[in-house]
């Protein structure tokens, strides 16, 4: 059996119980001291509390205030740490800086970039002083305009006064003035009324004899027409039948060169004459110069001056039964020793025979020859210069054929209006040589006296060209078609040798019938 004087459970559970209950009463202690210093804190954090309230509540009221006395009753005041020129539109210090920059700019100096109120509140009064004291002095000097002007006005009433009874002793001048005019206006009513009568009666005469003078005018152009037209047509038969000529040969053929085909003629450096010139050839004994195409036998074109007179030139062309002879004489309207000649040219100018004006080419051969157009009529029908006219240095007037108008389509008025130009032109052109006494001659006349002939020409597909063989022809000889070669060997028949004899030259060999 155990010792009763041995610590039992009991012991040890009343033990613990004892310091558990020491332990607890040390918490309690600790506990409710530092509840008591915190409800003390916390107390105090209180009172702090509610004087930061009441402080706050003071602020924001003083705060509310001054934007009321500012202007601007904004919740937002804005943040103070962003630059008021950045906050957004509507906050308080945006609003005020604003209206800083917007009212204080012109009287800030330097304007700030960020302004103040008492500064832009001195600076406006500043300015408000400055402003008022200049009105003061305008003021001063209103009244003392009003003072002068009271004078002026006191003045103009003295004159108006003055002018008042002067006007009235006017008007009585005027009204006797106007009654004397009346009468004399009445006098001279009658002299003009009288005066117009005799006016519209003699109108009535001037317009009697106008009528009577057109009749007669009339009359008379038609008189003058029809003896226009006899003269013109009877000038045609006494050219036809006198063919009188006062043109001289320019020059003469000196020497021939019938195998090179070339002459030389007596004129030269010192008669002014230049190469491409051409001449046509004469008989010798010809019936006149630009007469007729009878007596032109060959045509020729200065190659090269070789000397004060004498210039070698080449054949163009000749009449191999009429062959080219020494002394022939050689003449040209387009060129005259030390003159410039003068021409006129109306209607197509078609050199070469092709359909295709050639008035480019007929203005480099007169420039070439040192002759000039006087004027001429150009394809659309226009006179070239507009005021030229024939004169008495007009050596010819130059007669191109009439374009066709049947050959216009009907849908081409402006070509055949153009065409009625040119006959018009034409018209008015002869009726001018007739008066001028310069002679009318065809173009294809004058191109032969000229020893112009026709061109070389080109054939270009598609186009609508005259030439004078005709398309898809076939040589007789070998059926050959039209687009082969057909130049010539280079040989021609001894019929037409150039000395003109017409005799086959012998080879020297007999024909081997005759031999033994």
């Amino acid at each position: 059996m155990a010792s009763s004087s041995k610590p039992t459970a009991v012991h040890f559970t009343l033990a613990f119980f004892v310091t558990a209950t020491l332990i607890l009463g040390i918490i309690c202690y600790l506990n409710a001291k530092e509840l008591a210093k915190a409800q003390a804190d916390a107390k105090a954090q209180g009172d702090k509390a509610q004087q930061s309230q009441s402080a706050l509540t003071k602020l924001l009221e003083e705060v509310q205030g001054l934007t009321q006395v500012i202007g601007y009753n904004s919740d937002d005041l804005g943040d103070p740490n962003i630059s008021a020129d950045q906050l957004p539109d509507g906050t308080v210090r945006k609003s005020l800086y604003s209206a800083l920059v917007q009212y204080g700019k012109d009287h800030v100096q330097p304007s700030p970039a960020s302004p103040k109120v008492s500064d832009t509140l001195l600076a406006l009064r500043t300015a408000l002083d400055a402003a008022n004291n200049q009105i003061d002095g305008l003021q001063g000097n209103v009244k003392t305009a009003e003072g002068r002007l009271n004078q002026e006005m006191a003045s103009h009433r003295n004159e108006r006064q003055q002018l008042q009874t002067s006007q009235a002793g006017s008007e009585k001048q005027l009204q006797d003035k106007v009654v004397q005019q009346n009468e004399v206006l009445r006098s001279k009513d009658d002299e003009i009324a009288k005066v117009s009568g005799q006016y519209r009666q003699t109108l009535v005469e001037k317009e009697q004899v106008l009528d009577e003078l057109d009749r007669v005018r009339q009359a008379k152009d038609e008189e003058i027409s029809l003896l226009e037209k006899q003269i013109t047509e009877l000038r045609r038969r006494l050219d036809e039948l006198e063919q009188v000529s006062f043109e001289v040969p320019d020059g003469k053929i000196v020497r021939v060169n019938t195998s090179t085909g070339t002459v030389w003629i007596n004129l030269g450096s010192e008669d002014g004459l230049r190469e491409q010139v051409s001449f046509s050839v004469y008989i010798q004994k010809h019936d006149g110069m630009a007469r007729g195409k009878e007596d032109v036998k060959a045509k020729i074109e200065v190659a090269k001056i070789r000397g004060p007179h004498l210039s070698e030139a080449r054949i163009i062309s000749e009449d191999f039964n009429r062959p080219i002879q020494e002394d022939d004489p050689i003449y040209t309207p387009l060129w005259t020793p030390g003159v410039r000649e003068f021409f006129a040219f109306v209607g197509n100018i078609d050199i070469n025979g092709d359909g295709v004006s050639d008035r480019a080419l007929l203005h480099d051969i007169m420039a070439n020859a040192n002759a000039e157009i006087e004027l001429e009529v150009n394809d659309q029908g226009e006179r070239m210069p507009a005021d030229g006219k024939l004169s008495a240095n007009t050596k010819f007037l130059v007669m191109g054929e009439m374009p066709d108008p049947s050959s216009v389509p009907a849908f081409d008025t402006e070509r055949r209006a153009q065409i009625e130009k040119i006959s018009q032109e034409r018209t008015a052109l002869q009726a001018e040589a007739l008066r001028m006494g310069v002679r009318i001659v065809r173009l294809a006349d004058f191109l032969t006296w000229a020893g112009v002939g026709a061109q070389e020409r080109l054939f270009i597909p598609g186009q609508d060209r005259k030439f004078t063989l005709k398309s898809g022809s076939r040589s007789g000889a070998t059926n050959e078609e039209l687009g082969s070669s057909r130049l010539s060997p280079g040989q021609v028949s001894e019929v037409f040798n150039r000395d003109g004899t017409g005799q086959k030259k012998s080879t020297g060999q007999a024909s081997g019938l005759y031999k033994n």
